[in-house]
């Protein structure tokens, strides 16, 4: 037997509107499509409902019922900000977590092996109800056996308490005695059902399914099939999209707030191109730096509206820290955002604007010649030489970057770095490499020394002959040095990352 439980959210459009207007919290209360007297009223509260204001009224028919009634419109991004929200905290509970698409505010979770993580099925729905609470969303949980059944007891018990059945027929019959005007039914045939006397679940079962299909249309028939048992629609468990997110270790602290939020530039710019791919933007950027002390500091910034842009952020992340005060430099940075529906809007303008603008390389490059030169901004060009140091050379860049290339992917590959001038090294004390403390105390000794590899020639000019190697240190660092014959002396040509 399926052990399945459903959370039913109730209104959840209107929970968001109550949690937005505290004021209203002991008011009749309703969420409308257009807050103008020909607005369709969607959801109401008890308070709203006992006045006789109910879902598929026009708002100035709602206000001749109720002259107190307190209504407003509910944006789309706030209520999938909420809904993220709930299921994240229900994945808590269960890893298997399904939201209504049609129904949002209605959730089934799969109990099945979560026995010994809670003591009873009560105590899970009870864990549930209080934690969901505490994120400030009323919520009623029905914990039984079928989806169908548990759904109809979760809409009935209107976010009041928990129920668990722990027999079938039981559920079914309580199931049956639900009143239609608890379950997403249309309202018009929610009102020619109720003119024909049939208020419940169990009355719609009694009536014939091709006469409800004729009569009433796919949607009501689908809800007799399920109801009466003829259609069985199984737990699909949505596939959870973690938040994007990056980080970066940085090789020495850094106490500069320009220097940190340009960092978290560089994190968040590939961060915005993910989730305009999945038709989101941000609704909110976190930024974690943690200090050299092991403090992790944690700030969020949440703009007007939900954005593709790091310039959205920027400004609210730099007052934030301005009033925070490092004790000690950040040794890693994280940037995570959340994601809400984009508008098409914005997701054209951002694929209309990516994130690198060459005109913009071009005008900092005009403003660093101008300011120190033209041999500011130059590049490196292949030479055909002899030694490593002259196989290339730096000429100023005029012409415009080219776009980088991608390619297939390669296995990663080390790369030698060269000194602009190479360093000579302390000489060897003997000839083991073991002791020999070529880059000084703080890099160790010569664990590993790798070569020789022969570089000869010059005799049409300055005759040159090197033995080029590899030395690994303790430290882990890996240098390449080399032995002049001629001069008898060693030198660092550059090191390996």
């Amino acid at each position: 037997m399926e052990s399945l439980a459903c959370v039913d959210v109730p209104a959840l459009a209107l929970q968001v509107l109550v949690a937005r207007e505290r004021a209203w919290r002991a008011e009749p209360v309703a969420v409308v499509d257009h807050d103008a007297p020909h607005g369709v009223v969607r959801w109401t509260n008890e308070r709203a409902r006992r006045a006789g204001v109910l879902a598929g009224m026009r708002y100035a028919s709602a206000l001749a019922l109720c002259a107190h009634l307190r209504a407003a419109t509910v944006e789309q991004a706030e209520v999938d900000a909420a809904l993220e929200r709930l299921a994240t905290r229900l994945r808590e509970f269960s890893p298997d977590v399904e939201p209504a698409r049609a129904e949002p505010g209605v959730f089934w979770a799969n109990l099945a092996g979560l026995e010994r993580l809670h003591a009873t099925r009560i105590a899970w729905a009870r864990e549930v109800r209080t934690a969901l609470a505490r994120a400030g969303f009323e919520a009623a949980v029905a914990v039984g056996s079928r989806r169908f059944s548990t759904y109809a007891i979760a809409k009935a018990l209107h976010g009041a308490r928990v129920l668990v059945l722990e027999e079938p027929a039981a559920e079914d019959a309580l199931a049956r005695r639900v009143s239609l005007a608890r379950l997403a039914v249309a309202p018009g045939a929610r009102d020619e059902l109720e003119r024909l006397g049939v208020r419940t679940v169990g009355e719609l079962v009694a009536l014939p399914r091709e006469s409800v299909l004729l009569r009433f249309g796919p949607e009501l028939e689908r809800l007799h099939a399920l109801a009466s048992g003829a259609v069985s629609a199984p737990l699909a468990p949505e596939t959870v999209v973690l938040a994007p997110r990056a980080q970066v270790d940085l090789d020495f602290p850094l106490e500069s707030l320009d220097a940190l939020l340009l960092c978290a530039d560089d994190l968040a710019r590939p961060l915005f191109g993910e989730l305009a791919e999945r038709g989101q933007a941000a609704r909110e950027l976190a930024l974690w730096l943690e200090l050299e002390s092991g403090r992790t500091l944690e700030e969020r910034a949440q703009p007007a509206e939900p954005a593709l842009r790091w310039s959205a952020f920027e400004r609210l992340l730099r007052l934030r820290l301005e009033r925070t005060r490092l004790e000690r430099g950040a040794v890693r940075i994280a940037v995570e955002l959340a994601g809400v529906r984009a508008t098409s809007e914005q997701l054209r303008l951002f694929a209309a604007h990516p994130g690198r603008d060459p005109r913009a390389a071009q005008a900092a490059f005009a403003a660093l010649r101008a300011a120190f030169g033209e041999d500011a901004v130059v590049g490196a060009q292949v030479r055909a030489a002899h030694l490593p140091e002259a196989r290339f050379a730096w000429e100023p860049l005029t012409a415009p970057l080219a776009p980088p290339r991608t390619g297939p992917e390669a296995p990663l590959a080390l790369v030698r770095r060269m000194l602009a001038a190479n360093v000579q090294l302390p000489a060897r004390s003997r000839h083991e490499e073991d002791g020999w403390m070529l880059r000084g105390v703080a890099h160790g000794a010569v664990a590993r020394l790798l070569g020789p590899y022969l570089l000869a020639g010059g005799w049409w000019g300055r005759e040159v002959e090197r033995e080029y190697h590899f030395a690994e240190m303790q430290s882990g660092e890996v240098v390449w040095i080399y032995f002049d014959r001629r001069r008898r002396r060693w030198f660092l040509q550059g090191n390996v990352s």
